[in-house]
């Protein structure tokens, strides 16, 4: 409100100030003026000099001020002022550089973390340093007019940082599918890219639905998803557990309170998982030896059975713009690997 009345104002005195200046003749003859009559010319300029002076302040004030920026609600309900159509954004998450990379801001760009490298063109981008320890002096120097970051994976306090220093931060989070189309589009309308993200996450729906009846005579099976060779994995309550579900899985420890916690090899052993699946940033060759390692408890139907499984945790960890084609992996996996 106190914007709009803002510039309601603004707009009012520079349609005054023209009108006056164009009444006085102020631009049209100020060259002949000034630069041909002489002492007269310069008496001529000082009288206006005021007026001329309001005039390029208003100009002034209008162009460079945040007059046109606006308040946005993040996906942590924090309320960021974000200016129109920002020009210098810095991403702290890989899944938040996929989806500003797939919402057309490739040139708004500025900086992204060591761990963004999706899409190719990201590679080149400007590192300000980890996804848990960005580095703030770093990010300073690049001068942003927005950052994006994530609830679940960017440090609180280097949030909270940045936000006292008076950089606008905006909080992405996704704990399902439906949450991830819900963030894209909010993102996408504080940066001025509503229609992409519109379309964009019509497209991802389009996909969903058509993964959806070509798995509608599959019958569940139990999954155990491990992460790395921790025998860390996660609970319903994440957007990796929501794509289980949706992909006609059973997660054999989604029933945990907690959204991460590493499981007792016992319990996977008594719950019998009828497909392994390993999510690993290992370099590709060393991905044969994840599996191998299951191998010694051979009484695991997924491991009798070769249901043993390694991807690549790019795709399937970040909650972005291909989220839908990890869907589309895990459900080849699942239910296409016999």
């Amino acid at each position: 409100m106190i914007k709009t009345l803002q510039l309601f104002l603004y707009c009012f005195f520079a349609i005054i100030l023209e009108r006056v200046a164009i009444r006085c003749n102020v631009f049209a003859a100020l060259p002949n003026k000034v630069f041909a009559g002489g002492f007269r010319g310069v008496v001529f300029f000082l009288k206006r000099a005021p007026l001329i002076f309001l005039y390029i302040c208003l100009h002034f004030a209008l162009t460079t001020s945040n007059l046109f920026a606006a308040v946005y609600v993040d996906d942590l309900n924090r309320s960021v002022e974000i200016k129109q159509n920002p020009k210098r954004i810095i991403s702290l998450a890989p899944s938040v550089t996929e989806t500003l990379f797939a919402l057309d801001l490739s040139e708004q760009i500025v900086g992204v973390t060591r761990f963004c490298n999706f899409p190719p063109p990201a590679l080149k981008k400007e590192k300000v340093g980890g996804f848990t320890n960005p580095n703030i002096e770093a990010i300073i120097a690049l001068a942003p007019d927005l950052i994006v970051a994530t609830y679940d994976g960017n440090d609180k306090s280097k949030v909270e940082k940045l936000t006292s220093l008076g950089f606008p931060v905006y909080l992405q989070r996704a704990d399902n599918l439906a949450t991830t189309y819900a963030s894209i589009e909010k993102l996408g309308i504080a940066v001025g890219k509503a229609n992409i993200a519109q379309e964009l996450v019509k497209v991802m729906r389009k996909k969903e639905q058509l993964l959806k009846q070509r798995i509608a005579d599959k019958k569940p099976k139990k999954i155990f998803f491990e992460i790395g060779s921790s025998l860390w994995s996660f609970s319903n309550k994440t957007f990796i557990g929501d794509l289980i579900r949706r992909a006609k899985g059973i997660n054999i420890v989604g029933e945990m309170s907690t959204r991460y916690a590493k499981i007792n090899l016992e319990v996977v052993i008594a719950r019998e998982p009828e497909v392994i699946i390993i999510s690993s940033m290992a370099n590709p060759e060393k991905l044969p030896a994840l599996k191998q390692a299951w191998q010694k408890w051979s009484t695991i139907p997924a491991v009798k059975n070769d249901q043993v499984y390694v991807i690549q945790s790019d795709i399937v960890n970040r909650a972005g713009p291909r989220i839908v084609d990890a869907l589309e992996q895990l459900i080849n996996i699942i239910h296409f690997t016999d």
